[in-house]
């Protein structure tokens, strides 16, 4: 399989972004997994030499993806940038930076803002299109790419783009309550996809597939045995959470209002997996009520630090 270009990579980067907050370098290698890249392919790299061509591509995927249409239909880009002092470098202002001389953080340029308001009757239509399905979002990127640098349209897009970014990095800087949520949703997000790696590699990382619409069935399975597992511990965290509020157990409400639902410790994930529909149903109640007993809650707190065993 030949590497895939930047806008066939915008949906499935998009995906995993939408479970949750995910370093970059994961996503790189999930998709590398995803789309069976040979060895060659992974390690291929751009003539700098500095960078692989497929990690470049992803890293173009998800610049576009954080575009100011996310913005306008009611999605927030929150990113957590590791090198935070670089990226301010590129911070904007409607002023010119000498009316920011008093200010700590301080812009490095005044913003087109009439480029903007120039183009807004052709934002508005891209937009208009995008929301009506008329096109998708990779189309739009493909032709804007394909036009000549000094395109207005494409010009006002990313500079309305910068505006965004210098807003979201201020309200980052100055909003503790904000950086301790794109934290929690990262560490969420890695913790999902601990798992989803953990399932995907339960046959060495070896794929059994050869067609792409077969390769997509087995993401799909892998997805589903990831959703299961947390649905299930979730259902069994809500049914314990609910007999230790009624036995006002302080203490045991506040491990379990900390203790994650996704985890795997005690899920055999070796063997095959039968996609089947059954009959057969898991009790979670007479399970749950286990942990009714304060000998068998102590135990279960001592077998480790994910709270009760899933």
């Amino acid at each position: 399989m030949s590497i895939p270009d930047f806008q066939t990579l915008m949906v499935p980067v998009l995906r995993i972004a939408a479970d949750g907050e995910v370093r970059i370098s994961d996503v790189v290698e999930r998709l590398a997994d995803e789309y069976t890249l040979s060895q060659e392919d992974r390690s291929h790299l751009l003539p700098s030499g500095k960078q692989t061509t497929f990690a470049n591509r992803v890293h173009w995927a998800k610049s576009y993806l954080g575009k100011p249409g996310l913005y306008t239909f009611g999605y927030q880009f929150a990113p957590r940038y590791r090198d935070l002092h670089k990226k301010m470098d590129g911070l904007v202002g409607f002023h010119h930076p000498s009316h920011y001389a008093g200010y700590l953080i301080k812009p490095s340029r005044k913003t087109f803002d009439a480029l903007i308001v120039k183009e807004w009757p052709n934002i508005q239509r891209i937009l208009a299109s995008l929301a009506q399905k008329d096109v998708t979002q990779a189309t739009i990127v493909r032709k804007l790419s394909s036009y000549a640098r000094q395109n207005q349209t494409k010009k006002a897009l990313w500079e309305l783009d910068n505006i965004r970014r210098t807003i979201h990095i201020l309200n980052f800087i100055d909003d503790p309550v904000l950086r301790q949520s794109v934290q929690k949703a990262l560490n969420r997000g890695e913790a999902y996809h601990r798992m989803r790696r953990a399932i995907s590699y339960v046959n060495s990382g070896k794929f059994r597939v050869k067609t792409e619409a077969e390769q997509q069935i087995w993401n799909e399975c892998s997805r589903l045995i990831a959703n299961a597992i947390i649905y299930y511990n979730t259902l069994l965290l809500s049914r314990v959470y609910e007999q230790k509020l009624a036995a006002d157990d302080q203490e045991a409400i506040k491990i379990l209002r900390e203790t994650s639902p996704v985890a795997w410790r005690d899920v055999n994930l070796i063997g095959n997996f039968d996609f089947s529909a059954g009959t057969s149903r898991v009790d979670i109640e007479a399970l749950a009520a286990r942990y009714n007993d304060p000998e068998f809650w102590r135990r279960s707190m001592r077998e480790g630090d994910d709270g009760p065993a899933e």
